[in-house]
């Protein structure tokens, strides 16, 4: 049997053997020795805990106060804890929730600055961007930066909360007041910029100058600004205004004159160069410039006029043509600074100014630019200068250019974009006139496997046949069922050009007819050459 006992010195417990029972024994804590008797047997003794209820006991145990007070019931409650509190809330924050406070303000700030400084002249983070879109972006990092202050400050989210719709309602207003900065764009032969409509009263009223309102102008406004009485009107004879046109630029300095005079003279085919007047002391205010002496169509007038700016009416009553001079068409002086960045691919401003050479006067400069972007990647502007470009073409231009262009257009030029179109209807134009055809235009078709551009090719091709088969085999099988009708033409050289092409993009369904060709045909070579066709379009299967 088990005994507990309990050293009388230290009140250890421990348990002994019932055979040590009247012997002495030492403590093994304090070492002190005690004889094993009933006295230092251990009494147990029922654990209680603090506020525990037992069933079998009563209040009887508890002291009693001597006071009457004390036969009063007593009125017990439970005992409530707190919940436990987070160690964010009581201790230092943590690093995480400062960062993201951090992040949620600069963000902010990074996204204002970008609006700012994105719709100032010569940035580029919002060009083009619309209204729509930009309430996208600035909702977008709005509510990122607004979800990371409420969460970074936990201690005092409202504050957060507040700063963070604060910030949402400051970047959605900049979205919406900030103007637009448009690219150049090219519309119907003009470069414009296409300012936020938001901002023309602005702009207008802080061009000033004479005639520079909203409005547009009446026939006798026209008249009083442009002196029509002593500039047009004395040129015309017997009433006849046919022979006399004037082109009233609003605003320029007078010394581009020179440039415009003789840009109209070549495009109009003028006897003479157009006669000139400022309008002002200076000539900031605009100029006019009157035409005379030979048959004038004012549409023709007007259509010239679009290269120079923007048309802004035109008055048949007064043969007046008004217009908004862009000055990026007259260009300026190209230094060695200018001419470096035209010439670097690399550099940030290549495809802009490019693209301004593009819009110039000077057709050397134009072909020029045209030039260096056939050999540059199409990174940025591709949209405009592939407008451009077509908007060129459709001009006078020699076959060396038409080529230089065609090269150009197969680089930046995409599927969609009409340039094609635009080439067909060119080719048909400079072949019914007589004019040569570069074989890069006819490249070009040939690669866009151009549907319209089938019979075309083939009636080029049917010109020359051995220039230009190489065309007609990168067109490929779509050209192979007008070929047929040519394996017995009476020009050898043409009959054996078509077999050829169809040995080489023949399909199975041409078959019978090249071998009808082979029983007919006379001509030796012609034979040989429908031999190998043949053999070459049952290889393929």
């Amino acid at each position: 049997m088990i005994l507990r006992i309990e050293c009388p010195k230290c009140e250890q417990s421990f348990e002994v053997s019932e055979e040590l029972k009247g012997r002495t024994v030492e403590c093994g804590s304090c070492e002190h020795r005690f004889q094993v008797s009933d006295e230092v047997m251990a009494t147990s003794r029922d654990r209680v805990y603090p506020d525990e209820i037992r069933k079998d006991t009563d209040l009887s145990r508890f002291g009693r106060a001597p006071s009457a007070a004390s036969k009063a019931p007593v009125e017990f409650r439970t005992m409530e804890y707190n919940p436990k509190a987070k160690p964010a809330f009581v201790g230092p924050l943590p690093p995480v929730r400062n960062f993201a406070t951090v992040v949620g303000l600069l963000i902010l700030v990074i996204c204002a600055l970008a609006f700012y400084f994105g719709t100032r002249s010569g940035g580029s983070f919002l060009q083009d961007v619309e209204l729509a879109q930009r309430y996208v972006v600035a909702g977008f990092f709005g509510v990122v930066a607004l979800g990371l202050l409420s969460w970074g400050m936990m201690r005092n989210r409202v504050i957060g909360i507040l700063i963070g719709l604060l910030g949402v309602g400051g970047l959605m207003s900049m979205a919406h007041f900030l103007p637009v900065l448009r690219s150049p764009r090219d519309v119907g032969g003009i470069t414009t910029t296409n300012p936020d409509p938001r901002d023309e009263k602005e702009e207008s009223s802080s061009r000033g100058g004479a005639g520079i309102t909203e409005q547009v102008l009446t026939a006798r406004e026209v008249m009083k600004m442009t002196r029509w009485e002593s500039t047009v009107l004395p040129l015309t004879t017997d009433g006849d205004d046919s022979y006399v046109a004037a082109i009233w630029v609003r605003q320029m300095e007078e010394f581009h004159n020179l440039q415009i005079k003789e840009y109209l003279k070549q495009e109009l085919e003028l006897l003479e160069q157009p006669y000139f007047r400022t309008l002002t002391a200076k000539g900031r205010d605009g100029g006019i410039f009157v035409m005379s002496g030979q048959l004038l169509d004012l549409d023709r007038v007007e259509a010239a006029a679009e290269r120079l700016g923007t048309v802004e009416q035109a008055i048949p009553e007064l043969r007046v043509v008004q217009i908004a001079l862009n000055p990026l068409v007259l260009g300026g002086d190209v230094n060695s600074e200018l001419n470096a960045k035209l010439i670097n691919p690399e550099g940030e401003a290549f495809y802009k100014l490019n693209y301004d050479q593009l819009i110039s006067l000077d057709k050397n400069r134009v072909k020029d630019a045209i030039k260096r972007l056939s050999k540059a990647e199409p990174l940025r502007f591709r949209k405009d200068i592939t407008v451009r470009l077509i908007g060129i073409l459709g001009q006078e231009n020699d076959a060396e250019t038409a080529g230089l262009i065609a090269d150009t257009l197969a680089v930046w030029s995409v599927e969609g974009d009409g340039a094609d179109v635009v080439l067909v209807d060119l080719i048909v134009k400079m072949r019914s006139s007589g004019k040569s055809i570069p074989d890069a235009m006819l490249h070009f078709l040939a690669a866009r496997k151009t549907p319209s551009a089938a019979n075309l090719l083939v009636d080029l091709w049917a010109e020359d046949p051995s220039g230009r088969q190489r065309f007609l085999e990168a067109y490929g099988t779509q050209i192979s069922p007008l070929m047929e009708p040519h394996l017995l033409s009476p020009t050898p050289a043409l009959a054996r050009s078509a077999a050829r092409i169809l040995g080489q993009v023949g399909a199975k369904s041409q078959l019978p007819s090249m071998r009808e060709a082979l029983q007919k045909s006379k001509d030796e070579a012609l034979k040989v050459s429908l031999q190998q066709a043949i053999q070459q379009v049952e290889r393929r299967g």
